[in-house]
């Protein structure tokens, strides 16, 4: 019993000696014999976690990482609580590409330890904004008008964490602009944009040289066709969508529109003499409280708009009253202060109306 007693002291101090020469070469860098040292002790107690967790992390750093990724499962599966093991999981899955993957150990890891999320968290989002970025590309549609390639953006070229970032009117970019239904790119605004480039070449519809307005532009695909067909745009929707990825798809699509220079970061900022679109922020029910001031904003002066294009717009029927307001402001030619006072009179009328109308039927 004795002798028996006396070989397993044995092994236990040859095991804690391997692992603190390997925690010892780890620090000091020397990362391919920690592995070896952790490799021996692990061969001594293969249900140390702290031992798999530690070799995983010398593992990353050599980027051996398909090794990695096993020996930090496997201290997970030893110690399913212990948030270490699930960040070292996390990180040994982003190495390998795995994004979602590794998002998913990274919020396992939060949600075990979080007295300390200030740490993990940073990674986390990081992991969670590139996954959204990857998602975006994947989803990233090209459209040919005519013989131009328009590429559309469902994602933000700017990064919304950066603290640095700013619109030039003084706004920052936050993670609230980048979600929503504006950023996506609806199956109808396509169908438009064909029928648009099939009229166009045609001979049914010529926009060159017409004022063109899109309501509701979202990722701007018809503003965007527009312009390739010779219109001057104005491309409108919230202030988020607008400085969230209206302006994008503009930059990502200058040299198709034939724009020097570069476009205008936001809605905010004065457009460029050669670009054909100019990006404008409306806001349906500010609009329709007083469609005289609405109008002005958009700089629109008293020349008619020759064409207002919109798809997918309704969401929720409530929104319905003020876009009509919208739409017979835009479209009506302003011959006079007194006429657009009577229609806002009018209008005001009718969002009340038709607002308690819609409230009954619901």
């Amino acid at each position: 019993y004795q002798r028996r007693v006396h070989g397993r002291n044995s092994v236990m101090s040859r095991w804690e000696e391997l692992k603190e020469h390997g925690n010892t070469l780890a620090e000091s860098g020397r990362f391919e014999e920690a592995v070896e040292a952790f490799s021996a002790a692990s061969l001594l107690q293969p249900d140390d976690a702290v031992l798999h967790e530690s070799l995983a992390q010398c593992l990353l750093e050599l980027t051996r990482t398909h090794e990695a990724i096993a020996r930090a499962r496997r201290a997970t599966e030893i110690l399913p609580l212990w948030a270490d093991a699930h960040v070292t999981y996390a990180r040994s899955l982003l190495q390998d590409g795995r994004l979602a993957d590794s998002c998913r150990e990274f919020q396992l890891a939060l949600s075990l330890n979080p007295d300390d999320r200030r740490s993990i968290q940073t990674e986390a989002l990081e992991v969670l904004s590139l996954l959204q970025h990857q998602h975006y590309r994947e989803h990233d549609k090209e459209c040919f008008i005519n013989d131009t390639r328009l590429v559309i953006s469902q994602r933000p070229a700017h990064n919304p964490e950066s603290n640095s970032d700013f619109c030039s009117c003084g706004t920052p970019y936050t993670s609230d602009l980048i979600s929503g239904t504006g950023f996506v790119i609806w199956e109808c605004s396509i169908v438009l944009a064909k029928y648009l480039a099939a009229a166009s070449r045609r001979g049914g519809l010529d926009l060159r040289g017409k004022t063109v307005l899109e309501v509701g532009a979202g990722t701007a695909l018809p503003s965007l066709t527009c312009a390739v067909l010779g219109a001057h745009v104005v491309a409108t929707d919230t202030a988020a969508v607008c400085r969230g990825i209206i302006t994008d798809n503009l930059a990502l699509n200058a040299k198709a529109l034939g724009i020097s220079g570069g476009p205008p970061k936001c809605g905010c900022d004065p457009p460029q003499v050669s670009c054909p679109i100019r990006v404008a922020e409306l806001d349906w029910q500010e609009y329709a409280r007083d469609p005289v001031r609405g109008r002005a904003q958009l700089n629109l002066g008293s020349t008619p708009v020759d064409y207002v294009l919109g798809t997918d717009l309704i969401f929720n029927a409530d929104a319905v009253p003020c876009l009509m307001v919208v739409l017979r402001s835009l479209l009506l030619c302003d011959e006079g202060h007194e006429q657009q006072q009577e229609f806002q009179a009018t209008a005001t009328a009718t969002t009340t109306t038709t607002t308690t109308t819609t409230t009954t039927t619901t």
